[in-house]
């Protein structure tokens, strides 16, 4: 395999990974909408978030091919993270970090990525915390004729407020059972969902991760800085 060879397969790699990333995601959100188990506000932020590493491989294309680390990096951490999407990310951290060890030729870095690298992977799952650091449990009541009530989740145990640490982890929890009253036939309560302004802020610090990620220096820049006199 000659290297123009070796690098258009290293393309598809990466493009064949993130497009999976996307195609999953959307799926899975789709369905959630469709279902009514996740919020529109919920998988708008999300459809970002949980795509950050794919959208990072492919920004690696764009003569950065350096950032190609950070993606398998994130792929990684998404790996720890989201438990239920780990066999995904795992494939997909295999194929981009094949792509990016089998390059024709090293690609160019500085002594800054040893640090820059791991802390750009660890900040993708940042919007995805951002979207949960607020309790906001909501109840809703289900009568006979179809009627439906939001209560107070208050009443049932669950209260709002800011949410810290391992409480990240029971906060996204689903419970629903059947009500004593004649005319109700069931109540359900979500111990958080992601308002208006959660969504916003997730959505922002994905934007962040992206605007650093347009910053990272392209192969051209890092050849300068190592050869300044052009030799």
């Amino acid at each position: 395999m000659n290297v123009f060879e070796t690098i258009q397969r290293n393309r598809r790699i990466v493009i064949i990974a993130a497009a999976a990333v996307y195609l999953i995601t959307a799926v899975a959100l789709g369905a959630g909408l469709i279902s009514g188990s996740i919020e529109v506000f919920r998988a708008v932020g999300l459809a970002i978030a949980a795509t950050l590493p794919a959208t990072l491989a492919l920004m690696s294309l764009d003569q950065r091919p350096s950032l190609l680390t950070v993606a398998w990096m994130a792929a990684v951490v998404s790996a720890f993270v989201v438990i239920t999407a780990s066999p995904i990310w795992v494939v997909v951290a295999l194929a981009w970090g094949f792509a990016s060890r089998n390059r024709p030729r090293p690609a160019p870095d500085a002594r800054w990525m040893t640090v820059a690298r791991p802390l750009m992977a660890l900040a993708v799952v940042v919007p995805i915390f951002v979207m949960f650091v607020h309790a906001d449990p909501v109840c809703t009541v289900t009568y006979r004729d179809g009627r439906t009530e939001s209560v107070d989740p208050a009443t049932r145990g669950m209260a709002t407020g800011w949410q810290f640490g391992s409480s990240f982890g029971s906060t996204t929890g689903m419970s629903s059972g059947t009500s004593v009253g004649s005319d109700t036939e069931s109540e359900q309560c979500s111990s958080d969902t992601v308002v208006w302004w959660e969504a916003v802020a997730s959505v922002l610090a994905s934007a962040a991760v992206l605007g650093v990620a347009s910053r990272w220096p392209t192969s051209d820049q890092l050849a300068r800085e190592a050869d300044p006199v052009g030799v």
